[in-house]
């Protein structure tokens, strides 16, 4: 078709008719706009809401649950020969943690990022890295945290550094 028929055409429509289609192509415009326009930045904003609350929830998490943590009172001498990555076999050993993997990063700083690729309780994730700290020197660098529903907790994001001899 070319203008000249559609030009004929829309001169040819009642009023009536030319209002519809006006209402029409208002309505498709509108419709359009908040799918291209205001839709995704809504998802966007709704994602960002629910990381939020996931966050605090995390955060009121591991507050509530700080005092179930045990202070290990005893002394021991920190064993400096054992390297980071065996000092942290050693202790998911000890506190049945599986599913753990190490990888060496070096720059300004050496240090050591952990992946535990299944849940663990709170409390057993504490009492290993206060073992790491007071029996080898290692110290978490960063860590991230993620609480499930059923109390458990999935480390997102562990490294871990040894504290140099005069720290």
């Amino acid at each position: 078709m070319d203008k000249q028929q559609i030009i004929k055409k829309w001169s040819n429509l009642s009023k009536t008719e030319k209002n519809f289609i006006v209402a029409l192509l208002v309505v498709v415009f509108i419709v359009l706009v908040y799918f291209v326009c205001i839709y995704p930045k809504m998802k966007v904003l709704q994602n960002l809401e629910i990381g939020n609350e996931r966050a605090k929830n995390g955060y009121n998490f591991i507050i509530q649950n700080a005092s179930r943590v045990t202070e290990n009172t005893n002394v021991t001498e920190v064993d400096l020969d054992v390297s980071v990555e065996e000092a942290v076999r050693k202790v998911a050993k000890d506190y049945r943690i599986d599913n753990v993997e190490t990888f060496e990063k070096n720059g300004n700083e050496s240090y050591i990022v952990v992946n535990i690729g299944n849940s663990i309780s709170y409390s057993i994730l504490m009492d290993a890295l206060t073992s790491l700290e007071q029996n080898y020197g290692v110290i978490v660098k960063e860590i991230g945290l993620d609480k499930q529903g059923d109390g458990m907790i999935y480390v997102s994001r562990l490294s871990l550094m040894r504290l140099d001899e005069g720290e």
